[in-house]
């Protein structure tokens, strides 16, 4: 499944980066809810220059000339489960009244 994350300019602000500011952690957590439920996820960025297509794309899916293709997240069962993420121990990046 693909999941096409778009945002209207008519409301969006006039800046790019804070277009895409707004956008980004709804989609992150868009992600992290499809990792609870065992979902693998894969997010390309649909910025400026990879626009090849977003008219033809905006067609077919009836999205309108003022919304914008932010990004799209990729949505699948991966072919094995693979658990919880390895992470490295909070006090080596975190420092508390000392370094």
């Amino acid at each position: 499944m693909i999941v096409y994350c778009c945002f209207d300019l008519n409301r969006a602000s006039k800046s790019e980066e804070v277009q895409y500011a707004s956008i980004l952690p709804a989609v992150q957590n868009l992600m992290l809810a499809a990792h609870a439920l065992g979902l693998g996820t894969c997010l390309t960025v649909h910025g400026s220059t990879s626009t090849r297509g977003e008219p033809e794309v905006k067609r077919i899916l009836g999205i309108p000339d003022h919304v914008k293709i932010a990004c799209l997240v990729y949505l699948g069962y991966p072919a094995r489960k693979h658990g919880r993420p390895k992470r490295k121990p909070i006090d080596k990046f975190v420092h508390y009244d000392r370094w």
